[in-house]
């Protein structure tokens, strides 16, 4: 009965030593659970905090490239828009415009060949001075560096022009 006694003891004591146990590796636990609950929390607010930054960083480099954009596009619209009308002839694929003024004072309107081969054109023209009447001037063909006086141009809008070989 003794021994009967003292192994209950030892058991006893064993039953409360691993309850006691358990419940440090509880309070372990939950203190463990509460530190992780903590740190998500903080790792969250950080990812956040980088999230908004990415965001805004991201914004103010699209604002900067948008802007950026519409200058350059608005800058050659303009440069477009301030050349002189004259000017519409360098359009053509192979004619290089050019305006020379006599000892007169007279301006007179050249076009010249700039490719390889030999090429005529119909030039199509707006005259401002005629309240937008529409003409032509035919310009024969021309060799490489073979220039052509307009005659009958006077700072018109020009149109269009008809490239044919010769």
């Amino acid at each position: 009965m003794k021994y009967l006694f003292i192994v209950s003891q030892q058991i006893y004591f064993q039953v409360q030593i691993q309850v006691k146990n358990k419940e440090k590796n509880l309070s372990i636990t939950q203190t463990d659970r509460q530190t992780d609950r903590q740190t998500d929390r903080q790792t969250d607010r950080q990812t956040k905090r980088l999230d908004i930054f990415k965001r805004s960083k991201m914004s103010k480099i699209t604002l900067f490239l948008s802007g950026l954009a519409i200058i350059l596009i608005g800058t050659a619209t303009l440069y477009a828009i301030a050349q002189p009308k004259q000017n519409n002839l360098n359009w053509a694929s192979c004619l290089r415009y050019e305006q020379k003024t006599t000892s007169e004072g007279e301006t007179l309107f050249y076009v010249e060949n700039i490719c390889d081969e030999s090429y005529g054109y119909i030039l199509s023209m707006i005259s401002d001075n005629l309240h937008g009447q529409y003409y032509e001037i035919d310009v024969p063909c021309l060799k490489k560096g073979e220039k052509y006086a307009l005659v009958d141009y006077k700072q018109q809008d020009f149109l269009n022009d008809n490239q044919y070989g010769c």
